[in-house]
């Protein structure tokens, strides 16, 4: 059945009254004729319009006249203003044709602008004294000056306590309210082109264009001008957040007039002219309110619209002009803190609204949420929180009821539209999904007692309670007496304590947190059974939920700081530990909050896991709270209210504060809470608020790791860069890793594992370290980053180089650099600063070469760490990790010799191309300094030192790459064969890609943009183009640096990379003896260049180089027929003296070896059977 009572008016507007019924009665008329009369019955007719209406004003409604309709026709811009009632026609005879009926296409073609749509208000027309008066100094064009004149109508009108007036009253005169009107109606008929590089004639809000052309151009490029904005709305989940924003103002003025939604407004126009009391408005929103009012009424295309234009309002209250007027009052006292998106305005209003006193809450305001929250659950298609997180769920629970209720179209009656709701609810043990549940439930109250109705406590406690309790409620002397426990008499403390004993057990023994959580109880802890402290546990537990009620969290909250300040008024703990403080803390029994601490403290040493499990949940508790930690709080509370005055108590917001001030804070404070930090460290299921809000991380990411022992923290920490991982869970961690590199005895096992090999080699500063204070500024892990080649322990070097890898990611994760690099990022990366870590990297390095002295010096340390082991550069080990396996998989780690191999490859044709663009940095990188080249590095240094000291190279500025330069070019005066052999590796980089030459890129970008703009870079293609083009080459540097890898590679075949990758069968079956240097392999190559199986690829690539040019000479390779020639040659006088002799003497040689041979073969055939038969018999007789 529909609800006793509830008004007519729609949600988010006020429906003009129907004729023939009062103010009152149209306020208690039943809220189905809001939505649809039940089956068989009609709704109530509408007759004749309202005796004396007016136009609302800009903001969402038309100028304030008399009877002016707002689907009817508009004052020409810059016409006089209409002033009379009569001289406006209504919609019912101007836009309706005489059946009564109106098409489409007519209604379209009635409301479409002949002219072309002007592009602002006209400076000389009804505004111009309002334009002057208000808006002087804003530049006509674009719509600019209409903004402006319906941002002050808007201003006046709230001002005035009204949305419109009946007489010309305002800021802005009615003629120009109608122009104003009629300039933005004309705007929304021209819609939006995204073929035009304007999109508009003009701006209907300022920055739309900028905002959302991608948007348009990238979602809605084919879609109609007129659909462009319904397009953008379907997307607007999607869209960018500027973009959005947008959208969503434009939806504002929507919601406030009707007309601005043309396409829903055309939809209605035969409807108004059927209803005429829907057909004028006096406040926003009431147009699109009174239609809903009556959906009997409505035509089907009218019920779908206004129902589309209800689906895009769901959840957002600025879209519901009706509720807004109404409850402005109490969105600035109740709920200023609440976001007006995604429901959350509208369930905090409706909470305060079922609390609240009339007094306190306006029983206007509490009618229109009352009306909207019951138009929210009726149908899940307008309830956002359903509609967003129940989407898999309700095609899983309920495919059946939501078919039905969408084949309905627009306009489903009230028994269809609560379907799927119901469904929900009645499988809501079925229901798959968290947040879905969360949606689903329902919120409510809790709490209280009275101290003096125990007597044993009244007469231990009545000077207690007058010395510390004095004017406290009744019901609140209990929390009072247990926080101040260790003041208390002793008769008085072992009353509360026994009182609090028995109390901890059951929440149905707390009066005030059970009146508080009676809801909470429902709908988190309905299957827990009382008792036990399961329920108090369980409210504790869920108390953190973002839907909690949070009258029932400040009770729990305030009776857990009570009952931390000793353990036997936990009734878990008291319950589960008994043995193991008999065991370990037996001196401290009777101690005030020392128990837990003691616990905690030997939290390795606790055997039962019971125990173990109630230690994890108070710490996870005092993350949360600092006061339910009252000894560490005690130490804290002077530095709390010094550097923490204005930070709430809850969500670990304490924590934090003391941990961003902890080099200003007290000692024995900052020792407190680097202890607890250290405890926390251990198990994730610790911090409540990272494990609230990494759930669902942990759930995709790290379902099969066991908690405890730092394990799903380093999963999270490995996993911090995938897209799965949430936002919010992703900061929380890198802030953990963050705290972690400040301090190596953060790091559980980093500290367990190198605890000898620090004391081994980074004694002084581990000392600083063991004060456990945040003063050792990280530096711990500094010295073992920079010892890690000699730190023997296997798995303390793996613990260090997983370290690296992270400073490397994120060099600001060493407290050194962050000092050092402060101003630098404050300079160059602002903006990016409280953004992600990864793009304050990434701006830094790309203002490497503008970072100050320390700054770049530091960055450096890190920029070389991740050439010289491709175990800490993630990025590059991530990307790469096919072709390592492919091509350098028997490469040993360390010294730069896996990426080397990988730059060997990075120009095959098969190598990704995400691997390659990584190796194009680190390519990129190298050619700046040697330091960023390992191998080379440790192999070269002192050969570079030995020809400076000869003035064979001179040094040059820093970051030029002089060194590799001065390497290659002098390689043959280089002793070490170490150091050549890199050379050689670097020259065939150079030869392979004109970007590995120092400063070749930035000396030849000119050219090659004008000479190569087609060319892709790399394989050696960049040099060829400008090897063809060298005479055109403007740049002196550039044509130098190109001479100079030509020169080289036109004599060394082991170096050229074209060669390289063309003759590599050739120098294996021609050449593979030939020792490399002094172009032998060069001169080899030549010198078969004709021989057969010589590849015609080959051949070409020689072309360029110095065999083809002639400049190196070649060797001929000897033949049979040459050979006998030279013989000839170099014998001639000895022939013509014997040659007769030989001749004679060779021609009877051969005839007589011609006789020999025939006579053998002829005895063989004709005579060898009979002989091989004598041959036979006599070996038989024998």
């Amino acid at each position: 059945a529909p609800p006793a009572a509830s008004a007519a008016a729609p949600i988010g507007g006020d429906a003009a009254p129907v004729t023939g019924t009062s103010a009152a009665e149209a306020s208690a008329a039943p809220a189905v004729a809001a939505v649809a009369a039940p089956a068989g019955e009609s709704a109530p007719a509408v007759s004749a319009p309202p005796a004396a209406s007016a136009v609302a004003p800009i903001g969402g409604a038309a100028a304030p006249v008399e009877g002016a309709p707002i689907g009817g026709a508009v004052a020409p811009i810059g016409s006089a203003p209409v002033a009379a009632e009569a001289s406006l026609p209504s919609t019912a005879s101007a836009a309706a044709p005489p059946t009564g009926k109106l098409s489409s296409k007519a209604a379209a073609h009635s409301h479409s602008s002949k002219a072309r749509p002007l592009r602002d208000i006209p400076p000389l027309g009804s505004c111009k004294a309002d334009v002057e008066k208000h808006c002087a100094t804003v530049a006509p064009g674009d719509g600019k000056v209409a903004r402006c004149l319906r941002k002050v109508i808007k201003a006046s009108d709230a001002a005035a306590g009204k949305a419109g007036a009946e007489t010309e009253v305002g800021a802005v005169s009615l003629p120009c309210r109608r122009d104003v009107r009629a300039f933005f109606l004309s705007l929304a008929r021209a819609g939006i082109r995204a073929d035009s590089p304007d999109l508009v004639v003009a701006e209907p809000v300022t920055g739309f264009r900028e905002a959302c052309q991608a948007d348009i151009q990238g979602r809605c490029a084919s879609v109609p001008p007129q659909e462009v904005m319904l397009c953008l709305k379907d997307h607007k989940q999607i869209l960018q957040e500027e973009c959005r924003h947008k959208v969503t103002e434009i939806q504002k003025h929507e919601a406030a007039d009707l007309a601005l939604d043309h396409r829903a407004h055309d939809a209605c126009l035969g409807d108004l002219a059927r209803l005429p009391a829907c057909n004028v408005t006096t406040r926003p929103g009431a147009m699109a309110g009174c239609l809903r009012a009556h959906p009997r009424n409505l035509t089907m295309a009218c019920r779908k619209e206004l129902f589309r234009r209800e689906k895009e309002s769901a959840g957002n209250l600025n879209l519901q002009p009706g509720v807004l007027r109404a409850c402005a009052h109490e969105i600035k006292t109740a709920c200023a803190e609440e976001s007006m998106d995604e429901g959350r305005m509208l369930k905090c209003l409706w909470e305060k609204a079922t609390t609240r006193s009339v007094e306190d809450f306006g029983e206007a305001c509490r009618t229109k949420v009352t009306k909207l929250m019951n138009r929210t659950v009726h149908d899940y298609r307008l309830n956002h929180g359903v509609r967003s997180q129940c989407t898999s769920d309700i095609a899983n629970l309920c495919a059946e009821e939501d078919a039905a209720l969408n084949g309905t179209g627009g306009g489903p009656t009230f028994h269809e539209a609560g379907k799927v709701l119901n469904c929900l609810k009645a499988k809501y043990q079925q229901i798959a999904s968290l947040a879905c549940q969360r949606s689903v439930q329902a919120v409510a109250q809790v709490h209280s007692l009275h101290w003096t109705s125990n007597p044993v406590l009244v007469k231990a406690c009545r000077e207690d309670v007058n010395e510390h309790c004095r004017g406290t409620k009744p019901e609140r002397v209990h929390l009072c007496l247990r926080k101040r426990l260790s003041r208390l008499s002793e008769d008085c403390r072992k009353a509360e304590i026994e009182h609090g004993k028995l109390e901890s057990s059951d929440v149905t023994l707390k009066p005030l947190v059970r009146r508080a959580c009676v809801a909470a109880i429902r709908t988190y802890c309905k299957s827990v059974t009382p008792g036990d402290a399961q329920m108090l546990q369980c409210l504790q537990d869920k108390m953190g939920d973002s839907d909690f009620p949070a009258t029932c969290r400040r009770e729990i909250e305030d009776d857990m700081e009570a009952s931390a300040h000793d353990w036997r008024l936990k009734f878990g703990i008291h319950e589960s530990c008994k043995d193991e403080v008999d065991r370990l803390c037996r001196d401290q029994v009777h101690e005030p909050g020392k128990v837990v601490g003691c616990l905690k403290a030997n939290f390795d040493g606790l055997k039962v896991d019971s125990c173990k499990h109630q230690v994890t949940r108070i710490v996870s508790q005092i993350a949360e709270n600092i006061k339910l930690a009252p000894i560490m709080y005690g130490k804290c509370i002077n530095d709390i209210e010094n550097v923490c005055r204005d930070v709430k108590t809850g969500g670990g917001a304490v924590h934090q504060c003391l941990l961003d001030n902890r080099h200003q804070i007290s000692t024995d404070c900052a020792q407190a809470e680097f202890n607890f930090q250290a405890m926390k460290a251990r198990d994730i299921r610790m911090s409540r608020p990272v494990l609230q809000v990494c759930g669902t991380s942990i759930q995709k990411l790290c379902r099969g790791v066991a908690p405890g022992d730092h394990k799903q923290w380093r999963c999270l920490e490995d996993h911090r860069s995938d897209y799965q991982m949430d936002p919010d869970c992703r900061r929380l961690v890198n802030q953990e890793i963050k705290l972690q590199h400040a301090e190596f005895h953060l790091n559980l096992r980093l500290a367990k594992h190198c605890s000898h090999e620090a004391t081994k080699h980074c004694f002084k500063v581990l000392e600083d370290a063991n004060f456990k204070d945040f003063t050792s500024d990280g530096k711990v892990i500094t010295c073992l980053a920079r010892n890690v080649k000699n730190i023997t322990n296997a798995a303390c070097h793996a613990e260090v180089l997983r370290k690296v890898e992270q400073r490397v990611e994120m060099p600001h994760l060493d407290p050194v650099v962050q000092k050092e690099c402060a101003d630098d990022a404050e300079l160059f990366c602002r903006e990016h600063k409280k953004s992600s870590p990864h793009q304050l990297t990434d701006c830094l390095k790309a203002h490497f070469d503008q970072l100050s002295p320390s700054c770049k010096t530091q960055q450096k340390i890190y920029m070389v760490a991740a050439s010289s082991d491709i175990r800490v550069n993630s990025k590059l080990r991530g990307v790469c990790g096919e072709a390592r396996e492919k091509h350098c998989k028997a490469v040993k780690p360390g010294t730069g010799r896996v990426v080397e191999c990988l730059l060997a490859h990075m120009h095959d044709d098969d190598l990704d191309s995400s691997c390659r663009e990584e190796l194009v940095k680190e390519q990129q990188k190298r050619a700046k300094s040697i330091e960023y080249n390992p191998m080379m590095a440790e192999s070269c240094r002192a050969e570079v030192d030995s020809l400076v000291k000869q003035s064979v190279c001179q040094p040059e500025g820093k970051g030029t790459g002089w060194m590799l330069l001065c390497l290659s070019k002098h390689v043959k005066q280089v002793k070490s064969m170490t150091c050549r052999a890199s050379v050689f590796s670097l020259r065939r980089r150079y030869s392979a890609d004109l970007r590995a030459v120092p400063g070749a890129e930035r000396a030849c970008a000119g050219d090659i943009a004008a000479l190569c703009d087609d060319v892709t870079p790399g394989a050696g293609r960049l040099h060829q183009c400008l090897r063809l083009h060298e005479k055109s080459i403007q740049n002196p540097e550039c044509r130098a640096k190109v001479l100079q890898v030509q020169a080289v590679d036109k004599y060394h075949a082991h170096t050229n990379f074209r060669v390289q990758q063309r003759c590599v069968n050739e120098m294996r079956a021609f050449c593979q003896d030939i020792q490399a240097g002094g172009s032998r392999m060069m001169a080899c190559l030549g010198a078969h260049r004709k021989a057969a199986g010589f590849s015609e690829e080959c051949v070409k690539s020689l072309a360029t180089t110095a065999v083809g040019t002639g400049e190196l000479r070649v060797p001929e390779m000897p033949t049979i027929r040459g050979e006998l020639k030279r013989l000839l040659e170099d014998n001639r006088g000895t022939l013509e003296r014997w040659g007769g002799i030989l001749l004679t003497g060779t021609i009877g040689f051969v005839s007589v070896l011609a006789f020999a041979l025939a006579y053998y073969i002829i005895s063989r055939r004709y005579f060898g059977y009979n002989g091989m038969n004598k041959d036979l018999e006599y070996a038989d007789e024998r």
